[in-house]
């Protein structure tokens, strides 16, 4: 026997909020107030904002809320920059870079790495020199511009007369870049051959004189490029 209490499923009812009429949907408990969740929930932001509470809570999100950025000051160079995150530690990936290479130094860890780069570039240019030849002789255009070039560049930064054996013999035939003995016997274009290095390069203002110059391996020399000694 039915229950005449019993609330209908399918009963016409009439939204709280939006006034749209919808079907009840279960036959047991309260009838429903609303015709779904958003706008029971747009109802109850409603209520909230009437008596306060959404901006109390609004207040509360604010405080507990990070600062947009935070001023540091730079681990590496002590230069005072903003950063969105409370533990950065450089002001740059560069300082960053250089943080990380000095402890590399402290440790030995930078030392190895170089040695065992400098004996696979020396393994891998003997073994193209061997297979191809010299570079200079298969692009001797190349090279000539290059030595044109050069020749052009120590005119103008030539002090005085710069003798190379002098300046070897003067270094005791040791590399003054990585501090190896150089062999004598060995002749360019071998890595280990004697070269004559500029201390100040000519192409950053240093001058082609005897006090400017120095013995080291060509492939230390190469390695060393156009930067200027700290």
């Amino acid at each position: 026997m039915n229950n005449p209490t019993r609330p209908v499923v399918g009963q016409l009812l009439t939204c709280n909020h939006c006034n749209v009429e919808f079907e009840r949907t279960y036959g047991y408990g309260a009838a429903p107030k609303y015709c779904g969740a958003t706008c029971r929930n747009a109802k109850a932001h409603k209520r909230a904002k009437a008596d306060g509470r959404y901006e109390e809570w609004i207040d509360r999100r604010k405080a507990k809320r990070k600062p947009a950025s935070f001023t540091l000051a730079c681990d590496q160079c002590g230069e005072v920059f903003d950063s969105p995150r409370s533990n950065t530690m450089y002001c740059s990936k560069v300082c960053g870079h250089r943080a990380y290479n000095e402890q590399r130094k402290k440790d030995g860890r930078l030392q190895g790495v170089r040695s065992k780069l400098k004996d696979k570039q020396t393994a891998w240019s003997t073994q193209s020199r061997l297979k191809h030849g010299s570079s200079r002789k298969r692009y001797p255009d190349v090279a000539t511009k290059h030595d044109t070039k050069r020749r052009l560049i120590i005119a103008s930064a030539t002090v005085e007369a710069v003798d190379r054996k002098r300046v070897f013999e003067r270094d005791n035939w040791t590399c003054q870049l990585c501090k190896q003995p150089v062999d004598s016997a060995i002749a360019w274009p071998d890595p280990m051959a004697g070269s004559l290095d500029h201390v100040v390069p000519v192409s950053k203002g240093g001058e082609h004189s005897m006090s400017n110059t120095q013995l080291a391996h060509l492939k230390c020399n190469l390695s060393k490029g156009n930067r200027v000694p700290e």
